[in-house]
């Protein structure tokens, strides 16, 4: 934490007109919500510097980030009740995350997403949440044992995921805009969810837990291209979905072996779609290229290394049927997150045109061909697994 007070001093530093930290309340997370009742609510977190700077929790007694609010009907309106309760002027240049409660995004973010872009301070790198099932408010109001910041814990819950877990997907303010604006497509953003009593959460008490209340990765939510959210992807449809998109770094997979299982664990992930037609129906095929390990072998499977290739077409058919549940059931739900529509569009944009407003009706009654090719790395040093008496 004490980097983050260095660098903010630098860039405070070599600004045009020098500002002193101590005058400026520094904004690095913001939380947008709504209800028909209320109107909109708009929370700043303010970083504190003398408490961000500590090291471990302790510091001079205090928290390291506090949070303010502003309601209002009016979303200009509600920004500048928030300002009003700054004790110092509002500095927008380090803000990193905006996190979208689950009623305004229902609700629509088109007004948001224009305010957050048209702020010539705010960066477009600035990351992106939804907060399923709960408001923006509550998920800024967790303090964590290992980043007190609950905005930049936020941040870190969702870059561990995609790097480890593989059901999120880092996404920022430029590329929600952009992905909104192409064709009819489905943007899709990481959901995020406070385990517990926000209220708890928010205290220091919460950090001397052995088992603190904390933010966790929740699916997927996707959106439509007029920037409301349509429905959410659980975390198996959010892992075979970014699998799908080419947008999976690394992951695990459980895969059944009679009645045990075996972990495998995905390191290289490549993806290809493509759409042709035929009798006017189309037909769908994702195809993706997976290297990684085993990490851990339940399976009675004696003399592991005469086993190898079979292990592979093994996984490589569980991945296939996950990929064809995955896909199938976003026919159900009426969307294509895949962005099989690019395809298409890509390929030939003159049928796309005469099809593209049909095309929901034809995605649902396609026809979808899945394939998969797995390369095992290694298996540990243990040749074959331990068997229990």
């Amino acid at each position: 934490m004490r980097k983050l007070i260095l660098v903010l001093l630098l860039l405070l530093s070599g600004c045009g007109s020098t500002r002193e930290l101590n005058e400026l309340a520094v904004i690095i997370g913001m939380g947008l919500d709504y209800t028909e009742q209320e109107g909109y609510t708009i929370t700043f977190q303010i970083l504190n510097p003398a408490e961000a700077g500590s090291p471990g929790s302790s510091g001079g007694g205090g928290v390291p980030a506090f949070n303010v609010t502003g309601n209002s009907q009016s979303l200009g309106e509600a920004v500048k009740q928030a300002e009003a309760k700054l004790p110092r002027e509002a500095f927008y240049q380090h803000l990193s995350l905006a996190v979208i409660g689950e009623s305004l995004a229902r609700h629509g973010t088109n007004d948001v997403i224009d305010l957050l872009e048209r702020n010539p301070i705010i960066r477009s790198n600035l990351a992106l949440l939804v907060a399923k099932g709960q408001t923006a408010n509550s998920v800024l109001a967790g303090l964590t044992p290992l980043n007190q910041v609950p905005s930049l814990s936020a941040i870190n819950v969702t870059k561990t995921n995609q790097e480890s877990i593989g059901t999120a997907k880092n996404v920022t303010l430029i590329q929600f805009i952009q992905e909104e604006e192409y064709l009819d497509s489905f943007p899709l953003v990481s959901g995020i969810q406070l385990k517990g009593d926000p209220m708890a959460a928010g205290t220091k008490d919460n950090i001397d837990q052995t088992m603190p209340i904390k933010p966790t990765i929740e699916g997927l939510a996707v959106f439509s291209h007029d920037g409301k959210l349509l429905t959410w992807l659980n975390p198996e449809e959010a892992k075979y979905t970014l699998m799908i998109n080419g947008d999976l770094k690394r992951t695990t997979i459980s895969y059944p072996c009679g009645s045990s299982e075996n972990i495998y664990r995905v390191l290289v992930s490549k993806s290809r779609m493509s759409a042709d037609f035929k009798d006017g129906k189309p037909i769908l095929t994702a195809s993706v290229k997976v290297s990684g390990e085993l990490s851990m072998i339940t399976c009675e499977t004696k003399e592991l290394s005469k086993h190898w290739n079979k292990m592979e077409v093994n996984i490589a058919g569980y991945v296939e049927k996950e990929m064809a549940k995955t896909i199938a059931a976003a026919q159900d739900k009426g969307i294509d997150p895949f962005g099989f529509n690019e395809k298409i569009a890509s390929k030939d944009l003159a049928h796309w045109n005469k099809i593209k407003d049909s095309w929901p009706e034809l995605f649902k009654k396609a026809e979808v061909r899945t394939k998969a090719k797995i390369e095992l790395f290694r298996s540990g040093l243990m040749l074959d697994p331990k068997q229990n008496n």
